[in-house]
């Protein structure tokens, strides 16, 4: 799902200068560099804090404990994105 939203970002001309991808499997995360010419990192840290916008593309049963870790990171007045594949929360 990151793929294809990274990908059609790209082919609307959005700089992939600017995107941050955080991926904690180290060959996803090259392969995500070497298709897009992405930055990447193996944790949130620094990336959300400068982030404008938070895209989470993660498992529904994962969400609650990234966003949660993450959540002290974003900027007040930034944007947060979740998507998600056949979501059901408890």
């Amino acid at each position: 799902m990151a793929s294809s939203l990274i990908g059609g970002l790209i082919a609307d001309d959005f700089e992939s200068k600017h995107i941050t991808v955080v991926e904690l499997d180290g060959d996803k995360r090259q392969r995500l560099e070497q298709r897009f010419a992405v930055q990447t990192q193996e944790n949130m840290g620094g990336a959300l804090s400068s982030a404008d916008v938070v895209v989470y593309c993660v498992k529904p049963q994962q969400f609650k404990q990234v966003a949660h870790a993450s959540a002290s990171d974003i900027k007040d007045d930034g944007c947060t994105i979740g998507f998600f594949d056949s979501a059901q929360f408890t």
